[in-house]
C-alpha cells in the first residue's frame, strides 16, 4: 500500500498488480516491480495503448481495463489490490469467484469495496484505502464501521420518504455486519416502516 501510494502520488498507475509483482527481500523489505504496463495519469501513456487492447493479468483486472486498457486509472490498481488481499487472507488460487465469507467482517469489507464492478463504487484513492486498512489492522475498525451503520439508519429516519440511495447506503454498511445479530436486530426495529419493505428485498 506505501509503495502503491508513492506510485500513485508521483502520478503513475501500474496497471499489472499481482502477488508475481510485489518482491520481498531478504531483509523484510517489500518492492513493487514490473511497471512495464504502467502510465502517467496527466499524460496519454508511457506506452503506446489502443482502443481495446488488452493489457494485464486477467483474474487481477478491473473490468474496465479489461473491455478498454485506455480506460484504466488509479482505480483499476485499487481493484488488483483488493484481489490480492483476498488472496492474502484466503489463501485461495486465483478464481473468477470470491467466497467473502471467508473473511473477517473488516477485511471483508475492503475486499468487496476494492472489487466492485463499478470504479465510482470502490475506494476513490489509495490514501483511503490504506487508512481503513490501518484501521482495521490496528483493531480499532469495528467501532468505525458500526458507526457508519448506526448514522446510515439515522439519515434514513431523519427522512420523510427514504430514497435508494439512503437504502443502498445503509446495506451496503450493514454488510460486513450481517453475522452481528445485536446491531441487524437494531437496525431491522429503528427501520421506518416506508424503508422496511425495500431494505429487506435486498439484504
Amino acid at each position: 500500500l506505501d509503495g502503491v501510494t508513492y506510485a500513485h502520488s508521483e502520478g503513475v498507475i501500474h496497471r499489472d498488480l499481482k502477488p508475481e509483482n510485489i518482491l520481498l527481500d531478504s531483509a523484510g523489505n517489500i518492492a513493487i516491480t514490473d511497471f512495464g504496463l504502467g502510465r502517467y495519469l496527466d499524460s496519454d501513456s508511457t506506452r503506446k495503448t489502443y482502443s481495446g487492447e488488452f493489457l494485464g493479468t486477467p483474474y487481477y483486472m478491473a473490468p474496465e481495463q479489461i473491455s478498454d486498457a485506455k480506460n484504466a486509472d488509479h482505480r483499476s490498481d485499487i481493484y488488483a489490490l483488493g484481489r490480492i488481499l483476498y488472496e492474502l487472507y484466503t489463501g485461495d488460487p486465483p478464481a473468477a469467484q470470491q467466497d467473502l465469507a471467508k473473511l473477517d467482517s473488516g477485511i471483508r469489507h475492503l475486499v468487496a469495496k476494492d472489487t466492485k464492478h463499478d470504479p465510482k463504487d470502490r475506494f476513490q484513492n489509495i490514501k483511503d484505502f490504506k487508512r481503513d486498512f490501518e484501521l482495521i489492522a490496528s483493531g480499532t475498525a469495528a467501532k468505525r464501521m458500526q458507526d457508519d451503520v448506526r448514522k446510515a439508519l439515522s439519515d434514513i429516519v431523519e427522512t420523510d420518504t427514504p430514497t435508494k440511495k439512503q437504502i443502498k447506503a445503509l446495506q451496503e454498511a450493514l454488510l460486513p455486519h450481517k453475522d452481528d445479530k445485536d446491531l441487524t436486530h437494531e437496525v431491522f426495529m429503528g427501520l421506518p416502516s416506508k424503508a422496511f419493505a425495500v431494505f429487506h428485498r435486498g439484504y
